[in-house]
């Protein structure tokens, strides 16, 4: 089977593009790539990049001109490419494709489309104006293009992705489930947490909590700290907060900390990927205070790496809440959100919660069962198209 998968995208599609296609290739499917010139090859795999890495910089720079060069362009030229190499590929693979409406008709009967991300009419009500509008008119074009290629196989990385399209009279059978997941080697408990503590310079007998991703709104910076600062004043226990990540909101919440007089907080600022798993190791508890969020990665590697989440009280995340792998609370009650996870984390000890975060994650997270999955598709993808031919 030869199959070619395009996207423009980074973050949790580079995650499946470099996890699944690799261990495709292993399965006798010769994978190529098709994205920016920006983007690595995942392993084992062809790359086409069809855009010039100068002027793709440049625009980078400077939005929203990144959205017309990077984006829109490409996915134009993506299609024209598919147009006139579509005969050597037995199925079409589209990571968050933009601009459906201008797909060709020929490149339809060999399509599988995977979403990575909440669709753009989808996210209209959690954006204020102007943002709110850009949503609602991306958002109508994007329903147009999708009813185009209603007939096409679709995979959704998060359930309400797969509300979505049902909404818009996508077939429930042409839709299918397949949840992000997570490297189960890489990221791992380690024997090791004092040493690695130690290595970062906190205290081997702090209680470590830890939040990695972006400082941006959706995020709740602010809320964290505030959260953090409370169950520090409940913990017995001394208590470090480590932040791991840039974004809009890094100096307010730098300020926060400073005007609050909060201790043990370090901002650590960007942390390349080859360091995460130490950073999670290291690590006692880690905290997501997100407004809203689909299957966070690093929500992920925080259970591989055996740690007990405290997460929002959003629906997407409900397989957390009364597990020993983590509590969901409502952090606009922060005072007994707070007491809520103190006795969470008092009532059980460190290695029950390493045990449950992992043997949830060894059960529901590894790659093996998820790159089955889709290779069933994909061979369902190919006998389909051969009978309508």
């Amino acid at each position: 089977m030869k199959i070619i998968s395009v996207s423009t995208s980074k973050f949790g599609v580079k995650n499946v593009v470099k996890n699944v296609l690799p261990r495709l290739s292993k399965k006798e499917i010769k994978c190529t790539f098709v994205s920016l010139p920006i983007y690595e090859k995942p392993m084992d795999c062809r790359k086409v990049s069809l855009l010039k890495k100068k002027p793709l910089n440049f625009f980078e720079k400077v939005q929203p001109f990144y959205l017309g060069y990077g984006i829109f362009y490409f996915w134009k030229k993506a299609y024209d490419y598919l147009k006139k190499k579509r005969e050597n590929y037995d199925v079409i693979w589209l990571h968050n494709p933009r601009l459906l409406f201008l797909i060709p008709e020929k490149v339809k009967e060999k399509l599988l489309i995977t979403f990575h991300g909440s669709l753009f009419f989808q996210r209209v009500n959690k954006y204020d104006f102007p943002e709110s509008l850009y949503y609602q008119i991306v958002g109508s074009i994007e329903q147009r293009g999708l009813k185009k290629v209603s007939e096409s196989r679709f995979t959704v990385v998060q359930e309400n992705i797969r509300k979505g399209l049902l909404e818009i009279g996508i077939d429930k059978n042409r839709i299918s489930y397949i949840g992000n997941g997570v490297d189960l080697q890489r990221f791992s408990p380690s024997e090791n947490k004092d040493s690695l503590k130690k290595r970062l310079g906190i205290p081997e007998d702090d209680l470590v909590f830890l939040y990695l991703g972006r400082l941006a709104r959706q995020k709740r910076p602010l809320t964290l700290i505030k959260f953090f600062s409370e169950i520090q004043e409940r913990l017995e226990v001394k208590t470090s907060l480590l932040v791991a990540g840039k974004g809009p909101l890094e100096g307010r919440a730098k300020k926060y900390v400073e005007r609050k007089n909060i201790e043990n907080v370090n901002f650590l600022g960007f942390v390349d990927e080859s360091k995460k798993p130490d950073l999670y190791a290291a690590s006692d508890c880690f905290l997501l205070t997100s407004k809203w969020e689909g299957e966070p990665l690093t929500l992920y590697e925080a259970l591989a790496s055996g740690l007990p989440c405290i997460v929002p009280e959003i629906p997407e995340l409900e397989y957390i809440d009364k597990k020993r792998w983590g509590k969901r609370i409502d952090y606009s009650k922060m005072s007994s959100a707070a007491s809520e996870v103190v006795e969470f984390l008092e009532n059980n000890n460190r290695k029950i919660r390493e045990e449950a975060s992992r043997e949830f994650a060894e059960k529901r997270l590894g790659w093996k069962n998820k790159v089955s999955k889709y290779q069933q598709i994909l061979e369902d993808i190919v006998t389909e198209s051969g009978k309508s031919k």
